[in-house]
């Protein structure tokens, strides 16, 4: 597993275990549909600048926006939660369990830069 700590871009303090990317200012923001996943937030920076700490690889939780099996590939809602990626879509991680629905945490695989689905 590798955290990296980076300088939010704003108060993330609501969106621990989503999907976050590193912005064009080198601070680290939400990711949301359509983007490509940097990594998944593993703390809750209630301000811009504060240390987000970013995981990039290995397992981690992730908070679900839609129910998901175990072995989907996951992708950013609107919100950067993760759901079940479609083709085209950028995958972020790989389901180790399954979510019953929005709200739901469950374990992954981080695969930053892991793709578009098929």
């Amino acid at each position: 597993m590798e955290t990296l700590s980076i300088p939010a871009a704003a108060d993330l303090s609501a969106a621990k275990y989503y999907f976050v990317k590193v912005n064009s200012s080198g601070q680290v923001a939400l990711c949301l549909d359509g983007e490509r996943p940097d990594g998944i937030l593993q703390n809750k920076p209630a301000a811009a600048g504060r240390a987000a700490a970013v995981q990039i690889t290995g397992e981690s939780f992730i908070e679900c926006g839609a129910a998901v099996t175990a072995g989907d590939e996951l992708a950013p809602d609107g919100t950067g939660a993760a759901i079940t990626a479609v083709s085209g879509d950028e995958v972020g991680a790989v389901a180790l369990g399954s979510g019953t629905g929005d709200g739901s945490i469950i374990r992954c695989i981080v695969k930053p830069t892991g793709g578009v689905a098929s």
